[in-house]
């Protein structure tokens, strides 16, 4: 059944009954010298098909779009490479209503056996119905290569496309990444599949397009190469570098083992840097930073507590359910980070489970209304914004949203925590540590009286016992000293 389609469409889109189309005039000088004012394609969608299905059409015509107006402004075949001859020969074969190997399979092979023994023709062969969907292939046969335009290319790729049996292997690197996407379910039109599409569109861009065949390992290498040239000589981080870099690399391995390609790709070499030091807040500081979300009393405040005492980082926020993760209300109050719906963590071991000892009735007041936010605002408006509070709060620039998380690391340290504890509450990597799968869906009663959960809440009672036993009465929060933090 179709979603209901959304008032207004992406731009260069349009809208013809049910079906969509691609729409979007020619640059101005090309339209003086061609006489070609606007290019069209259709998008093979319908109205109501899904943003990411739309988005990924509106890419592939936008990549058509910028081909045309290419081969408008120059005629030299050079410019263009074999991704470039398969997207042209793909358009014309849609054109004439034929598809890759449409022909291969249209002899008779008994006739065939006879024709080979007998030498002679007794049936239409693949390219005999070839040359009536392309007849002006006849003037080409006898062209050298070199001597051809890029249409020639494409009409010839095309002609010989609708009689080659479909092969298994990919043609391009780019079909790699698309299958990957598609596995993974990677939705282009939301915040995360924008980011996962970036790293892949930043990296095709410098490494280039190309059939996979013998050389296409060294084509990667090479541009893995070049790739992290630039990005250090923009002033990237190797980490940054890495991290950017995973997706592709996944995508390009998992083509390997599928398609059987024998690739053992190397990612490239990066300068080993000094890791920057850590900041943390100090106990006063701390002080000052639980006061001044009170103060606040908003979202904000909410997300920066759970920050503090659970080590996580708003996107960790932004995925919690709050009908499955948020148990404010339970015996000990809890909320589960587990990547919401699509499990998705960091890392396995930052699933876990987070008892609240601070600020309990603030985040229960105001942790729904930083999700939604958290939801609604750009990838970078969190950490700016949580920095502004820092600096607000501290009277001092320079702490930043993870520093948070050292600062919970720092504050484990100080009172010998239980790293199995603190693994569990913080979700740093422990052998043993960490909350099981299991354990995530006991449930919010069963979770209250599992000794589990008591002895988590004790742990984090005593990480936290400088900020707890200086709050005053009007603090939702028992202080360490009371017997109840005991029991």
């Amino acid at each position: 059944m179709l979603q209901e389609w959304p008032m207004k469409l992406p731009r260069y889109v349009k809208q013809t009954g049910k079906t969509l189309r691609y729409q979007k005039d020619y640059p101005s000088h090309l339209y003086r010298l061609y006489n070609k004012k606007t290019f069209t394609t259709p998008l093979g969608l319908q109205a109501g098909c899904s943003e990411g299905d739309l988005q990924r059409a509106l890419a592939r015509a936008n990549d058509l779009y910028d081909l045309h107006c290419r081969q408008l402004e120059t005629s030299d075949p050079s410019a263009f490479d074999a991704s470039d001859i398969d997207k042209l020969a793909t358009e014309l074969l849609r054109k004439r209503g034929v598809k890759p190997g449409q022909f291969a399979r249209v002899a008779d092979p008994e006739i065939s056996k006879e024709e080979e023994a007998n030498q002679e023709q007794r049936q239409p062969h693949p390219y005999d119905y070839a040359d009536e969907i392309f007849p002006e292939i006849n003037n080409l046969l006898l062209k050298d290569d070199a001597a051809m335009t890029v249409e020639e290319k494409a009409l010839e790729h095309a002609w010989k496309t609708v009689q080659a049996v479909a092969s298994r292997k990919p043609r391009t690197l780019q079909t790699l990444w698309d299958e990957y996407r598609d596995e993974r379910s990677i939705d282009i039109s939301t915040r995360e599949g924008k980011r996962i599409q970036g790293c892949w569109d930043r990296f095709i861009a410098i490494t280039g397009d190309t059939f996979v065949a013998e050389h296409t390992l060294d084509h990667i290498h090479a541009g893995l190469d070049a790739y992290a040239a630039e990005k250090l000589e923009e002033g990237q981080v190797s980490s940054s570098i890495r991290r950017n870099l995973a997706e592709p690399l996944a995508a390009l391995k998992r083509g390997s083992r599928k398609y059987r390609l024998g690739w053992v790709i190397e990612p490239p070499s990066l300068p080993r840097q000094p890791r920057k030091t850590k900041p943390v807040l100090d106990h006063e500081q701390q002080r000052s930073l639980v006061k001044a979300c009170r103060d606040w009393d908003d979202g904000i405040s909410a997300c920066i507590l759970i920050m503090l005492q659970a080590g996580a980082m708003p996107s960790e926020i932004q995925r919690i359910d709050p009908e499955k993760d948020l148990h404010l209300n339970a015996a000990i109050p809890h909320i589960i980070l587990r990547g919401g719906d699509a499990g998705r963590t960091k890392t396995h071991s930052r699933k876990r489970v987070v008892p609240i000892v601070l600020g309990e009735e603030l985040i229960a007041d105001h942790i729904e209304e930083a999700i939604d936010w958290l939801r609604k605002v750009t990838d970078s408006t969190p950490s700016a914004t949580i920095k502004k509070r820092l600096k607000a709060a501290l009277d001092v620039d320079g702490f930043t949203g993870h520093c948070l998380r050292h600062t919970l690391r720092a504050n484990c340290t100080a009172v010998s925590a239980n790293l199995l504890a603190v693994a569990s509450i913080a979700g740093w990597k422990v052998p043993g540590g960490g909350v099981s799968d299991i354990m995530l869906e006991y449930g919010a009663e069963g979770l209250s009286s599992s000794e589990v959960l008591k002895n988590l809440r004790n742990e984090s009672l005593k990480i936290h016992r400088h900020l707890l036993v200086d709050l005053d009465a009007a603090s939702n929060v028992t202080p360490l000293t009371s017997a109840s933090a005991h029991k």
